[in-house]
Protein backbone atom coordinates (compact mmCIF):
# COMPACT_ATOMS: atom_id res chain seq x y z
CA UNK A 1 0.00 0.00 0.00
CA UNK A 2 1.64 3.73 -0.86
CA UNK A 3 1.01 6.33 1.27
CA UNK A 4 1.05 9.37 -0.09
CA UNK A 5 2.31 12.55 1.62
CA UNK A 6 -0.27 15.29 2.06
CA UNK A 7 0.71 18.87 1.55
CA UNK A 8 -0.38 21.39 3.98
CA UNK A 9 -1.63 24.53 1.27
CA UNK A 10 -0.69 27.96 3.24
CA UNK A 11 -2.34 31.28 2.53
CA UNK A 12 0.12 33.77 1.49
CA UNK A 13 -0.84 37.12 3.00
CA UNK A 14 -2.06 39.76 0.34
CA UNK A 15 0.72 41.85 -0.69
CA UNK A 16 1.62 44.96 1.52
CA UNK A 17 -0.32 43.27 4.67
CA UNK A 18 3.04 42.89 6.48
CA UNK A 19 4.02 45.86 6.27
CA UNK A 20 1.13 47.86 7.16
CA UNK A 21 0.65 45.71 10.27
CA UNK A 22 4.05 47.04 10.78
CA UNK A 23 3.54 50.24 10.27
CA UNK A 24 0.42 50.18 11.95
CA UNK A 25 2.04 49.07 15.07
CA UNK A 26 4.62 51.42 14.90
CA UNK A 27 2.29 54.46 14.72
CA UNK A 28 0.68 53.08 18.12
CA UNK A 29 3.99 53.21 19.79
CA UNK A 30 4.63 56.55 18.24
CA UNK A 31 1.19 57.97 19.44
CA UNK A 32 1.78 56.09 23.42
CA UNK A 33 5.32 57.56 23.23
CA UNK A 34 4.08 60.82 22.76
CA UNK A 35 1.50 60.38 25.31
CA UNK A 36 3.66 59.67 27.97
CA UNK A 37 5.75 62.55 26.86
CA UNK A 38 2.89 65.11 27.19
CA UNK A 39 2.36 63.68 31.15
CA UNK A 40 5.87 64.26 32.24
CA UNK A 41 6.52 67.66 33.85
CA UNK A 42 8.07 70.19 32.13
CA UNK A 43 11.53 71.07 34.68
CA UNK A 44 11.19 74.49 33.73
CA UNK A 45 7.17 74.98 35.03
CA UNK A 46 7.91 72.85 37.85
CA UNK A 47 10.97 74.37 39.62
CA UNK A 48 8.85 77.96 38.35
CA UNK A 49 6.34 76.74 40.66
CA UNK A 50 8.67 75.42 42.98
CA UNK A 51 10.09 79.21 42.95
CA UNK A 52 6.74 80.93 43.52
CA UNK A 53 6.14 78.52 46.50
CA UNK A 54 9.45 79.51 48.09
CA UNK A 55 8.77 82.83 47.54
CA UNK A 56 4.78 82.74 48.91
CA UNK A 57 6.29 80.95 52.03
CA UNK A 58 8.47 84.07 52.57
CA UNK A 59 6.03 86.60 52.36
CA UNK A 60 4.04 85.20 54.52
CA UNK A 61 4.67 84.50 58.19
CA UNK A 62 6.28 81.58 59.96
CA UNK A 63 3.50 80.93 62.15
CA UNK A 64 0.48 79.01 60.60
CA UNK A 65 -2.51 77.39 62.18
CA UNK A 66 -1.11 73.62 61.21
CA UNK A 67 1.99 72.13 62.58
CA UNK A 68 2.98 71.15 59.20
CA UNK A 69 2.03 74.63 57.31
CA UNK A 70 4.40 76.22 60.75
CA UNK A 71 6.68 73.41 59.67
CA UNK A 72 7.13 74.30 56.08
CA UNK A 73 7.14 78.09 55.82
CA UNK A 74 10.07 78.21 59.10
CA UNK A 75 11.89 75.83 56.88
CA UNK A 76 11.88 77.91 53.89
CA UNK A 77 12.64 80.97 55.77
CA UNK A 78 15.85 79.20 57.34
CA UNK A 79 17.12 77.61 54.38
CA UNK A 80 17.08 81.07 52.34
CA UNK A 81 18.53 82.94 55.69
CA UNK A 82 21.36 80.23 55.48
CA UNK A 83 21.79 81.06 51.82
CA UNK A 84 22.56 84.36 52.77
CA UNK A 85 24.86 83.63 55.53
CA UNK A 86 26.60 81.01 53.54
CA UNK A 87 27.81 83.52 50.95
CA UNK A 88 29.09 85.98 53.77
CA UNK A 89 31.36 83.01 55.06
CA UNK A 90 32.74 82.76 52.12
CA UNK A 91 34.02 86.61 52.42
CA UNK A 92 37.02 84.78 54.33
CA UNK A 93 38.63 83.54 51.52
CA UNK A 94 38.99 87.45 50.41
CA UNK A 95 40.90 87.73 53.52
CA UNK A 96 40.50 89.77 56.81
CA UNK A 97 39.53 92.97 55.15
CA UNK A 98 36.64 91.93 52.99
CA UNK A 99 35.50 89.38 56.12
CA UNK A 100 35.58 92.07 58.89
CA UNK A 101 34.03 94.76 56.63
CA UNK A 102 31.14 92.17 55.91
CA UNK A 103 30.14 91.81 59.54
CA UNK A 104 30.74 95.49 60.33
CA UNK A 105 28.27 96.47 57.78
CA UNK A 106 25.87 93.75 58.99
CA UNK A 107 25.91 94.72 62.06
CA UNK A 108 25.40 98.27 61.46
CA UNK A 109 22.28 97.70 59.50
CA UNK A 110 19.26 99.54 61.48
CA UNK A 111 16.94 96.25 61.06
CA UNK A 112 19.58 93.24 62.52
CA UNK A 113 17.34 93.52 65.52
CA UNK A 114 13.99 93.25 64.03
CA UNK A 115 16.00 90.14 61.91
CA UNK A 116 17.49 88.63 64.73
CA UNK A 117 14.38 88.73 66.45
CA UNK A 118 12.67 87.21 63.49
CA UNK A 119 15.12 84.59 62.85
CA UNK A 120 14.69 83.57 66.08
CA UNK A 121 11.03 83.04 66.12
CA UNK A 122 11.44 81.24 62.99
CA UNK A 123 13.72 78.78 64.74
CA UNK A 124 11.20 78.63 68.24
CA UNK A 125 8.50 77.92 65.29
CA UNK A 126 10.13 75.36 63.19
CA UNK A 127 11.66 73.27 66.82
CA UNK A 128 8.18 73.65 68.19
CA UNK A 129 6.54 72.29 65.28
CA UNK A 130 8.93 69.34 64.40
CA UNK A 131 8.69 68.53 68.16
CA UNK A 132 4.75 68.24 68.02
CA UNK A 133 4.96 66.05 64.67
CA UNK A 134 8.01 63.49 66.42
CA UNK A 135 5.29 63.45 69.47
CA UNK A 136 2.38 61.94 66.97
CA UNK A 137 4.67 59.65 65.83
CA UNK A 138 6.95 58.24 69.35
CA UNK A 139 5.71 55.07 68.43
CA UNK A 140 7.02 55.00 64.88
CA UNK A 141 9.93 56.27 66.08
CA UNK A 142 10.90 54.02 69.13
CA UNK A 143 10.28 51.04 66.57
CA UNK A 144 12.58 52.58 63.98
CA UNK A 145 14.86 55.59 65.34
CA UNK A 146 17.53 56.13 62.68
CA UNK A 147 14.96 56.04 59.93
CA UNK A 148 11.49 57.28 61.59
CA UNK A 149 13.46 59.32 63.72
CA UNK A 150 16.41 60.83 61.66
CA UNK A 151 14.54 63.85 61.46
CA UNK A 152 14.79 64.45 65.22
CA UNK A 153 17.65 63.03 66.09
CA UNK A 154 19.59 65.12 63.69
CA UNK A 155 17.73 68.41 65.24
CA UNK A 156 19.25 67.85 69.07
CA UNK A 157 22.60 67.90 66.92
CA UNK A 158 21.63 71.27 65.33
CA UNK A 159 20.19 72.76 68.26
CA UNK A 160 23.25 72.23 70.18
CA UNK A 161 25.49 73.69 67.44
CA UNK A 162 23.52 76.40 67.19
CA UNK A 163 23.71 77.32 70.67
CA UNK A 164 27.49 76.57 69.98
CA UNK A 165 27.73 78.70 67.03
CA UNK A 166 26.26 81.51 69.31
CA UNK A 167 28.43 81.20 72.48
CA UNK A 168 31.81 81.30 70.35
CA UNK A 169 30.99 83.48 67.65
CA UNK A 170 27.98 86.43 68.65
CA UNK A 171 29.25 86.24 71.95
CA UNK A 172 33.10 85.51 72.03
CA UNK A 173 36.03 87.26 72.28
CA UNK A 174 35.85 90.67 71.22
CA UNK A 175 38.73 91.78 69.48
CA UNK A 176 39.33 95.01 67.15
CA UNK A 177 40.64 95.39 63.61
CA UNK A 178 41.34 99.49 61.86
CA UNK A 179 40.32 98.68 58.84
CA UNK A 180 43.56 99.60 56.29
CA UNK A 181 42.21 100.60 53.45
CA UNK A 182 38.54 101.53 51.73
CA UNK A 183 36.44 98.27 51.31
CA UNK A 184 33.58 97.87 49.17
CA UNK A 185 31.08 95.17 49.77
CA UNK A 186 28.47 94.70 47.13
CA UNK A 187 25.04 95.14 48.04
CA UNK A 188 26.18 96.03 51.38
CA UNK A 189 28.38 99.79 51.20
CA UNK A 190 31.68 101.22 51.38
CA UNK A 191 33.54 101.41 54.52
CA UNK A 192 36.27 103.97 54.52
CA UNK A 193 40.32 103.19 55.64
CA UNK A 194 40.97 103.72 59.51
CA UNK A 195 37.53 102.61 60.52
CA UNK A 196 37.38 100.59 63.73
CA UNK A 197 35.41 97.11 63.79
CA UNK A 198 35.14 93.68 65.42
CA UNK A 199 37.83 91.68 64.49
CA UNK A 200 36.14 87.99 63.71
CA UNK A 201 38.92 86.60 61.12
CA UNK A 202 41.28 86.51 64.27
CA UNK A 203 38.20 85.08 66.09
CA UNK A 204 37.78 82.70 63.46
CA UNK A 205 41.09 81.61 63.26
CA UNK A 206 41.74 81.32 66.54
CA UNK A 207 38.95 79.10 67.45
CA UNK A 208 39.40 76.75 63.78
CA UNK A 209 43.38 76.37 65.19
CA UNK A 210 41.80 73.95 67.41
CA UNK A 211 41.27 70.47 65.65
CA UNK A 212 38.33 69.82 67.78
CA UNK A 213 36.38 72.82 67.42
CA UNK A 214 37.21 72.80 63.76
CA UNK A 215 35.77 68.63 63.18
CA UNK A 216 33.25 69.47 65.44
CA UNK A 217 31.77 72.50 63.07
CA UNK A 218 32.50 70.81 60.22
CA UNK A 219 30.27 67.45 61.33
CA UNK A 220 27.98 69.56 62.78
CA UNK A 221 27.50 71.60 59.93
CA UNK A 222 27.31 68.17 57.68
CA UNK A 223 24.59 66.39 59.98
CA UNK A 224 22.30 69.72 59.45
CA UNK A 225 23.03 69.34 55.76
CA UNK A 226 21.10 66.12 56.42
CA UNK A 227 18.39 67.06 58.23
CA UNK A 228 17.90 69.78 55.36
CA UNK A 229 18.13 66.92 52.49
CA UNK A 230 15.73 64.79 54.55
CA UNK A 231 13.33 67.70 55.67
CA UNK A 232 12.78 69.21 52.42
CA UNK A 233 11.97 65.80 50.97
CA UNK A 234 9.34 64.75 53.79
CA UNK A 235 7.91 68.41 53.41
CA UNK A 236 7.78 68.42 49.44
CA UNK A 237 6.15 65.19 49.63
CA UNK A 238 3.69 65.29 52.31
CA UNK A 239 2.63 69.33 51.46
CA UNK A 240 3.18 69.73 48.44
CA UNK A 241 -0.72 70.77 48.03
CA UNK A 242 -0.24 72.99 50.90
CA UNK A 243 2.57 74.62 49.35
CA UNK A 244 0.93 75.06 46.27
CA UNK A 245 2.52 72.58 44.09
CA UNK A 246 1.16 69.46 42.07
CA UNK A 247 1.80 65.61 42.56
CA UNK A 248 3.67 66.25 38.60
CA UNK A 249 6.06 68.79 40.39
CA UNK A 250 7.15 66.49 43.16
CA UNK A 251 10.31 65.15 41.93
CA UNK A 252 11.55 68.36 40.44
CA UNK A 253 10.91 70.42 43.85
CA UNK A 254 12.56 67.86 45.11
CA UNK A 255 15.78 68.16 43.24
CA UNK A 256 15.67 71.67 43.33
CA UNK A 257 16.10 71.49 47.19
CA UNK A 258 18.87 69.38 46.79
CA UNK A 259 20.42 71.19 44.25
CA UNK A 260 20.82 74.42 46.89
CA UNK A 261 21.04 72.49 49.66
CA UNK A 262 24.09 70.44 48.64
CA UNK A 263 25.88 73.72 47.84
CA UNK A 264 25.07 75.31 50.84
CA UNK A 265 26.47 72.65 52.76
CA UNK A 266 30.02 72.39 51.26
CA UNK A 267 29.52 76.21 51.52
CA UNK A 268 29.32 76.05 54.97
CA UNK A 269 31.99 73.40 55.68
CA UNK A 270 34.23 75.32 53.70
CA UNK A 271 34.92 78.13 55.56
CA UNK A 272 36.35 76.28 58.62
CA UNK A 273 37.93 73.73 56.47
CA UNK A 274 39.87 76.81 54.66
CA UNK A 275 40.86 78.27 57.91
CA UNK A 276 41.91 75.07 59.70
CA UNK A 277 43.77 73.27 56.79
CA UNK A 278 44.87 76.50 55.30
CA UNK A 279 45.65 79.80 56.84
CA UNK A 280 46.54 78.07 60.45
CA UNK A 281 49.11 76.39 58.81
CA UNK A 282 50.59 79.40 56.83
CA UNK A 283 50.94 81.22 60.33
CA UNK A 284 52.23 78.76 61.82
CA UNK A 285 55.29 77.96 59.01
Amino acid sequence: MQLRSRQVDTEAPPPGCGASTTTTTNDAGAAAAAAAAAKEPSVVAGTAATLVAIIKALLSTVVATDASTSLNKSAIFLIVFLVVHMLGNLLIFAGPEAFNTYGYLLHSNPLLKFIEAYLALGFIVHSAAGLYKSYRKSKQIAKAPLTQGRLLLSSLVVVGFVLLHLKTFKFGADYTHVSGSAVHIPLKGTVEAGTAMRDIYRLALEVFADPVKAWVYMLSIAVLGLHMWWGWEKTVRNNYLKMGLSKEHQAIAIGFGRAVILPLTVGFIASPAYVHFVLVPQQEA
